[in-house]
């Protein structure tokens, strides 16, 4: 995680630096910073893929439901066929 950090101290414009380091805080139930992380990589890079369905799962771990509704259905919307969206 450390090595992220880093990284988006020297290129804070790389989303999938976000995203990945999101993912990171995301396996180590870190779900705010997680989200926090997330949530840059999709001011960053909109379309950028599993960004809002792993948005949606964390806002789901930090029971915020209303948001983690509006992230998975943008992630559904974006990809019809992520099976895994649909199904939360």
């Amino acid at each position: 995680a450390a090595a992220y950090a880093e990284v988006i101290k020297l290129r804070p414009d790389i989303a999938e630096v976000y995203m990945n380091y999101g993912l990171v805080r995301y396996e180590q139930k870190q779900f705010e910073q997680a989200a926090q992380l997330i949530g840059k990589a999709i001011e960053l890079k909109p379309a950028l893929g599993g960004t809002h369905f792993f948005l949606g799962l964390s806002y789901y771990r930090l029971n915020r439901f209303d948001d983690a509704a509006r992230a998975l259905e943008t992630a559904v919307a974006a990809d019809a066929q992520n099976a895994a969206a649909r199904m939360w």
